[in-house]
């Protein structure tokens, strides 16, 4: 699916805002080459995260793993939405170069 959306493309980049396993697994399955995963749900105590490390190795991908940043959400929409982000797939930068979110 999201290939059709893609122009034949794998994301560059997922982020999941859950701790949900399966989103997880399919962040992974969906995105390409060089794409970076940021995991930004917080897990349970007993859950285990099983990551295809060959695939994920030759695909070159990079997991980040984020968490307790409640007051940043409101500024990325706002950065996303007036365009000081360029979401455009060919580009990886922001507008403003020396932008950064809010720590």
């Amino acid at each position: 699916m999201i290939q059709e959306l893609n122009d034949g493309e794998l994301a560059d980049r997922a982020i999941t805002a859950t701790s949900s396993l399966n989103a997880i697994h399919t962040a992974l399955e969906v995105t390409g080459r060089h794409a970076t995963v940021v995991i930004f749900g917080l897990p349970g105590d007993t859950d285990v995260m099983q990551v295809p490390i060959l695939d994920t190795i030759l695909m070159d991908k990079t997991i980040r793993f984020s968490w307790l940043a409640p007051d940043t959400w409101e500024e990325a929409v706002q950065l996303i939405s007036s365009g000081d982000v360029n979401m455009d797939k060919s580009s990886a930068t922001s507008s403003r170069s020396n932008h950064s979110l809010k720590e």
